[in-house]
């Protein structure tokens, strides 16, 4: 409904209307994800209608020109198609679609991508596409969807028993998560990329090193403000099976 009623307004209103997302774009395809979520909590989702709506924001992005904007609605359209409707094909070929009408690659595509690939198993692919991301966006951009994508890439280097790899996507972990806003999930993200240094050291057959990292994950574990929190739980039962 809002697409709809900006559609009749003229450019600079919805030039104004967008203003305020300029400092931080990268909530504009958060703010997106908002509509697939609610739709996936529904009995019966309506995937079709959801598709064609992110296809009219795609259309209304490219009109105005907010690449965030469309690089969000293909986002929202290519994990729709890969997680809810199983072809994973049909999401490759929407973020093409969506680096044609930008006319340059985005981050919020490319991580769309790689964890496209991911789920098929594509592990260099997936890690090529994430390390782009990583190098070439600004700290304060895509926070939480590398936080995520740094899990990833430890588990698919875990596949070649790739143990520098892991430590640095693990060290990489940690440094990023200082600048989460939600100091609940940054102490979590520490917790978690602490216990997979720990992990790596003790694979590499560095006990020493190892035990370290496991003092300081259990530290920051035991000092942990909010121990009932679900993810917490799920945090330590890893850790449990680490050690």
């Amino acid at each position: 409904y809002l697409f709809e009623a900006l559609n009749q307004e003229s450019a600079e209103v919805v030039r104004q209307s967008f203003s305020g997302f300029e400092k931080l774009p990268d909530m504009l395809p958060l703010l997106l994800d908002r509509v697939w979520v609610a739709e996936a909590s529904k009995e019966a989702p309506d995937w079709a209608a959801c598709l064609v709506l992110f296809s009219k924001i795609i259309g209304f992005a490219t009109e105005h020109k907010f690449a965030w904007l469309l690089a969000g609605a293909a986002r929202a359209k290519m994990v729709i198609s890969d997680e809810y409707l199983n072809n994973s094909d049909s999401a490759l070929e929407i973020g093409v679609a969506a680096r044609e009408k930008l006319g340059e690659a985005h981050p919020v595509i490319d991580l769309a991508e790689a964890t496209v690939r991911y789920h098929r198993a594509e592990y260099p692919e997936f890690l090529t596409l994430f390390n782009r991301v990583d190098h070439t966006t600004p700290e304060a951009l895509l926070t939480l969807e590398r936080i995520y994508g740094l899990r990833r890439a430890i588990i698919a280097c875990s596949r070649t028993q790739s143990w520098e790899e892991i430590l640095r996507y693990a060290e990489r972990g940690i440094e990023l998560a200082k600048s989460l806003c939600d100091r609940n999930f940054a102490d979590i993200a520490a917790i978690a990329f602490s216990t997979e240094k720990a992990w790596a050291k003790h694979e590499k057959g560095d006990r020493v090193a190892a035990s370290e990292h496991f003092e300081t994950a259990l530290k920051l574990a035991e000092s942990f403000s909010e121990q009932s929190q679900p993810l917490f739980h799920a945090l330590r039962l890893r850790l449990g099976a680490a050690l």
